[in-house]
């Protein structure tokens, strides 16, 4: 060895030796905790972690094992402020430790069925669960500020109780749900949000509808009439169907025009095709909040020749992102609305550079794009 390359190795060396110390003396990098870790590990994890909270994640995993997981973490259930459970049974193992005790738990990954009405949970106020798991009259319902749901094969009839249980939580301010292969099963089925609240009277400040497979328009309506005493800050629509439908557009809005979505910011996001001057020109006329609106989607139904372009309600931000049909003539014409503030253009393949440049020069920096 050279005596260049071993002076080398003794800085690396002494590097790595500063990395590690400052590593052990910072307990946070030590504070989750998961079945695919071995116990030697958990143990030296938990004695460099001093007081801090700390993660656990429980997935498939033997029994025994699972159980020796538990045993080594349940000392310290004071401290948990994040659990996932996915996909195992634990309420066995969880008796036997006397688990129920979690007062610094904050957020709750549930996948498997555990009774959590059991649980004393005072901190927590962020779940994720799904629908075979979910439970009306929770304890802790009242204290929850963020919520995700994963709905699997959900029924129209299936709306108002869901309505419901998220109407009792008061505290919400996020609110995530996902919808997968939902139909209307039962006969036809219309709940009236009124029914619960009158519109747009329980404040939150995000509302994210997923809706995949294969729905009824129905049961889409029917969801958003039963959701529509919410009014958002922002809300999020994603339309994943297959097979296809060609008027995706039909699938926005609630049975009456301005119940939903109803927002100060309102998002599209869609594959399939869509009449977009359709929804914009319904939200201008029925969304008295609406300030910005943001679409993605891959094809829009050219109507331009019916859309009044000088008429945008309160809409002052416009932004369509990967819309490969979108025509220079739409842009145009909405570039030139007096109330428009913002429009911005992402990455749509029939609008090239030199068109937006000139609309730039006639109506300045209100254009803004990336190709």
């Amino acid at each position: 060895m050279t005596e260049n390359s071993e002076f080398i190795s003794i800085r690396v060396s002494h590097v790595s030796r500063l990395f590690r110390d400052i590593s052990l003396r910072t307990p946070r990098l030590w504070t989750r905790h998961s079945t695919d870790h071995g116990l030697d590990q958990i143990h030296a994890f938990l004695s460099r972690s001093g007081h801090c909270n700390i993660q656990v994640e429980i997935t498939s995993f033997p029994k025994a094992d699972m159980g020796s997981f538990l045993q080594l973490l349940a000392p310290h259930s004071n401290r948990w402020s994040r659990l996932t459970l996915d996909d195992c049974e634990l309420d066995p193992i969880f008796q036997e430790l006397g688990l129920f005790n979690l007062p610094r738990l904050r957020f709750l990954c549930h996948r498997s069925p555990t009774d959590l009405c059991a649980f004393n949970l005072p901190m927590l106020s962020h779940i994720m669960v799904e629908k075979d798991f979910w439970y009306q009259n929770l304890p802790f319902q009242s204290q929850l500020t963020w919520v995700e749901l994963f709905l699997h094969q959900f029924t129209s009839n299936e709306t108002a109780e869901l309505a419901l249980a998220l109407y009792q939580m008061r505290g919400l301010r996020d609110l995530s749900l996902e919808f997968v292969d939902c139909n209307p099963f039962h006969p036809a089925y219309h709940h009236d949000g009124a029914g619960i609240h009158e519109p747009h009277t329980f404040p939150i400040e995000s509302l994210s509808i997923t809706i995949s497979g294969s729905p009824k328009r129905g049961f889409v309506t029917g969801l958003y009439d039963a959701l529509s005493y919410f009014v958002a800050t922002t809300v999020d629509i994603s339309l994943q169907f297959d097979p296809p439908v060609r008027n995706a557009h039909t699938f926005i809005f609630g049975s009456t025009l301005g119940w939903f979505p109803y927002a100060s910011m309102i998002s599209i996001h869609t594959p399939l095709s869509c009449d977009v001057l359709y929804i914009l020109e319904n939200i201008a006329r029925h969304c008295a909040i609406a300030q910005s609106v943001r679409f993605e989607v891959s094809t829009i139904t050219d109507f331009e020749h019916t859309f009044d372009f000088q008429n945008l309600g309160s809409i002052q931000h416009l932004h369509i992102r990967n819309c490969d049909t979108l025509s220079e003539k739409v842009v145009e014409k909405l570039a030139k609305n007096l109330s428009l503030l913002t429009l911005e253009i992402t990455t749509c393949k029939m609008i090239s550079e030199e068109f937006l440049l000139n609309v730039s020069d006639e109506v300045g920096e209100k254009i803004k794009w990336a190709i």
